[in-house]
């Protein structure tokens, strides 16, 4: 019963961050975090979610992330896919990055953000400034760091 309970708080969670993104809650000088890519990144390194996330689960909560964007925010199709897409290569990269957490995590932060608006350039052939993606790096960087001391703190109650 537990486990259900931990799993539909995620799942509210995810649907959380999916309105505060559509929302542009904590959009700072027209700069919008990517949340979800913070979330499943932060879950993918953290080492104590690192044993209990199995591949299932962690594909159940892509899937509903997916359902849940196409919904309610439809006309980022494009957007959604590319994202999902590169969470998931984060995931099967973590074998390739130092072995430490949280360096792993800022890496792959910065990484992830910078490929996805180089895909979305490509796909949906939207122009995005050097400027731009540099400063929202530096605003999911801030926020990745804020999440992982949450994630640290959260290990006591999982």
């Amino acid at each position: 019963m537990a486990d259900l309970i931990r799993f539909i708080f995620v799942l509210v969670f995810i649907a959380l961050l999916i309105f505060l993104s559509g929302a542009r809650f904590l959009s700072l000088g027209g700069i919008n975090p990517n949340l979800l890519l913070i979330f499943f990144t932060g879950l993918i390194f953290s080492p104590f979610f690192q044993k209990k996330l199995k591949f299932g689960y962690f594909s159940v909560l892509l899937i509903f992330s997916l359902i849940i964007g196409f919904f309610v925010f439809d006309f980022w199709i494009v957007q959604w896919v590319v994202l999902m897409a590169m969470i998931l290569a984060v995931y099967f990269s973590i074998i390739f990055l130092t072995g430490r957490p949280f360096p792993d995590f800022l890496i792959a932060l910065s990484a992830g953000t910078a490929v996805f608006y180089a895909v979305l350039g490509l796909f949906a052939h939207g122009a995005f400034g050097f400027y731009f993606i540099f400063w929202e790096i530096i605003y999911n960087l801030a926020l990745g760091a804020v999440f992982w001391l949450l994630l640290r703190g959260a290990e006591k109650y999982a």
